[in-house]
C-alpha cells in the first residue's frame, strides 16, 4: 500500500503530516516455468560463462555453499583458468539443476 503525505506550511508551529492511503496497485502474476530450459537464467544464454556469485545466484545457492561444493564435489561442473578464475556455463547450471530436481525427498534418495 502506497501513502501520500502532506506536510503543514505553517510558520512556527509543528503539524504532525497527514497520512492518507492511496490506492493499491497490484502486480501481474507471472506463470512459473513448466521446465528448467525454460529458466531465464538472469537472461544470459546457454553458451555464457558466468563467475561464482552468478552462478550461486542462477541455482539459488549462496556462494560459500557453491564454493564447499566445487572442493567436496556434488556441485555443477566447472572451469577454472590458469589465472585461477572460476567460471561456470549456464548450459551446465541448468542441466545441473534438472538433474538434482525431485518431487519428493523419497524419489531423491531412491535414485542415489
Amino acid at each position: 500500500m502506497t501513502y501520500i503525505v502532506a506536510f503543514s506550511n505553517t510558520i512556527g508551529a509543528f503539524t504532525p503530516p497527514i497520512v492518507t492511503p492511496s490506492a493499491t496497485v497490484t502486480p501481474p502474476m507471472i506463470d512459473p516455468p513448466a521446465s528448467a530450459d525454460a529458466i531465464p537464467a538472469g537472461g544470459f544464454s546457454d553458451d555464457a560463462m558466468v563467475d561464482v556469485r552468478t552462478a550461486a545466484m542462477i541455482v539459488g545457492l549462496a556462494k560459500s555453499t557453491l564454493d564447499k561444493k566445487r572442493v567436496a564435489g556434488g556441485g555443477p561442473i566447472f572451469v577454472k583458468y590458469p589465472s585461477g578464475a572460476v567460471r561456470y556455463s549456464v548450459r551446465e547450471l541448468r542441466r545441473w539443476i534438472r538433474v538434482n530436481s525431485t518431487a519428493s525427498t523419497s524419489e531423491h534418495w531412491a535414485a542415489r
